[in-house]
């Protein structure tokens, strides 16, 4: 089963959308418009709550600074075509980030799928049993290298209108790495 939405930019260009994944536009004006609201004020208060970011106004920022775009991605979870959680999530567009200014490194170790069977081969011969784990908004959890500055999400203010006000000026000064940073994979 296929959930599109037929959309006609101005240009008269017409597209199809995942309905399963809208911009943040089209998701604050659909009728599931609550549960998307729901979904990104609980990822913004997680942000908060982790002291990922302070909001200051643009002018206090480092004059010559380059301030990252923000973005949103949103995502219906579905299973078996149920939908059973809606998910948003509030990103720092690391497609804009500068090499050698807003990031050294950018790597995250992964295993091969050789050594997975391994482990589980040596777990099974020596009758061992294997846990997996998971860490919740782990990228929150790393605290950032260096000076960085983003600007603030798209409609913030209807998340969470005690931190933000809705003003272009707006800027996070980021403390913690989110998804999207060049390094957050290295920071984690």
């Amino acid at each position: 089963e296929v959930f599109a939405i037929r959309a006609t930019l101005k240009n008269g260009q017409v597209i199809f959308i995942d309905a399963d994944e809208p911009p943040i536009d089209m998701a604050l004006r659909s009728p599931d418009r609550d549960k998307w609201i729901t979904a990104a004020t609980k990822e913004l208060r997680d942000q908060l709550d982790m002291h990922c970011w302070s909001i200051i106004r643009r002018s206090d920022v480092p004059p010559g600074t380059d301030i990252i775009p923000s973005g949103w991605r949103c995502n219906r979870k579905r299973v078996r075509g149920v939908i059973k959680r809606y998910k948003c999530r509030a990103y720092a567009a690391g497609f804009a980030m500068k090499q050698g200014i807003h990031w050294d490194t950018s790597s995250c170790p992964t295993p091969r799928a050789a050594t997975f069977r391994s482990l589980i081969s040596t777990a099974v011969n020596h009758g061992l049993d294997l846990f997996s784990g998971d860490t919740s908004s782990a990228y929150l959890h790393a605290a950032i290298d260096r000076p960085l500055f983003m600007r603030a999400w798209r409609h913030a203010e209807k998340f969470l209108p005690e931190s933000f006000s809705g003003d272009k000026g707006e800027t996070a000064q980021l403390h913690k790495a989110l998804w999207g940073l060049k390094q957050s994979g290295d920071l984690f």
